[in-house]
């Protein structure tokens, strides 16, 4: 993400400084960059409580956003008071809750899941029986590898190498085995 604020840098420092994942870093400065944008570019430390609650009450009401959307921009704007910003903010009570979705999640039976998965071909079947089998994450089964054994001729899954820890002669770790009858975990030795 090319950052050009000043601000925003430091933002990005503290956040890297604290091992914050990437996914989590691009949100965190998305909603601190919106806030500011919200308040007509004042800076965050000429802002207080009443400026993220009014905030936090426009991503609820005007915007009609999710209560994890809300609970997200509240975090990160937390996080920009109180670790970068060395300042604590105070008690968020006048925000107004985000509505609940009132819809109740579809769950397919045993049968349907496999229907699904066996009309799947290609790269989207090997990944759909990982995350439906392995319980993968969606991003997890994107970065396995995948390795062709001469041997049996099969397709074999493995994690991303920690070549660091196979130098210290730790033991790498389980990785999931692809068979045309479906996934399981390889057992530790």
């Amino acid at each position: 993400m090319d950052i050009r604020s000043p601000f925003l840098q430091r933002v990005q420092r503290v956040l890297r400084a604290r091992r914050k994942s990437l996914d989590t870093e691009r949100a965190y400065l998305r909603w601190i960059k919106r806030f500011i944008l919200y308040h007509q570019k004042r800076h965050p430390t000429d802002m207080g409580t009443s400026d993220i609650e009014d905030f936090l009450t426009h991503l609820a009401v005007d915007r009609e956003g999710a209560p994890s959307t809300q609970n997200q921009a509240r975090c990160a704007l937390l996080f920009l008071y109180r670790e970068v910003l060395e300042r604590d903010p105070g008690p968020l009570e006048q925000v107004a809750p985000a509505k609940r979705s009132r819809n109740v999640p579809v769950v397919s039976s045993a049968e349907e899941a496999g229907a699904v998965l066996a009309a799947m071909k290609g790269e989207n079947a090997l990944v759909a029986r990982l995350l439906h089998g392995a319980g993968l994450r969606f991003i997890e089964a994107l970065r396995l590898r995948v390795k062709a054994s001469a041997a049996r001729k099969r397709p074999r899954l493995r994690a991303p190498t920690d070549y660091r820890a196979r130098r210290q002669g730790q033991q790498r770790p389980p990785y999931a085995k692809f068979r045309c009858g479906g996934i399981r975990q390889r057992e530790p030795s």
